[in-house]
């Protein structure tokens, strides 16, 4: 009788240390870019997994897939024009991407180039 109640003590203090451990954010994330621009040396400065960038023409996207979510609350896309070379930053915020990924209400999260000086950033 002893023994059956330390199992049962030992087995529900694993189940308790095993639902309390932080589950992993896996999610798959893109840059696309639905500028008409062409866009070259695009990079996603943050501190997260690597997502390619590089040459991305309009309407094309490339994407990390089962990347770990850092968690960050920003980060920076840098480019340049393909056409004239010229440099561009973009300032992005991923709070309210930060709550639907810990609520696994979000499974692919999508960078979208809009414009030269605009983007923002999707969760589906």
């Amino acid at each position: 009788m002893r023994t059956a109640f330390f199992v049962l003590v030992i087995l529900a203090t694993m189940a308790g240390c095993h639902a309390r451990q932080p589950t992993s954010m896996v999610v798959d994330i893109s840059l696309s870019n639905n500028s008409t621009n062409a866009i070259d040396w695009l990079k996603l400065k943050w501190n997260g997994p690597y997502v390619p960038g590089g040459i991305l023409p309009p309407e094309v996207s490339k994407t990390t897939v089962n990347a770990e979510w850092p968690n960050v609350s920003t980060a920076k896309l840098t480019f340049v024009d393909e056409k004239t070379r010229k440099p561009y930053v973009i300032d992005l915020s991923f709070p309210e991407v930060n709550e639907q990924v810990r609520a696994g209400k979000c499974h692919d999260v999508t960078i979208r180039i809009l414009s030269y000086d605009k983007a923002d950033v999707i969760c589906k």
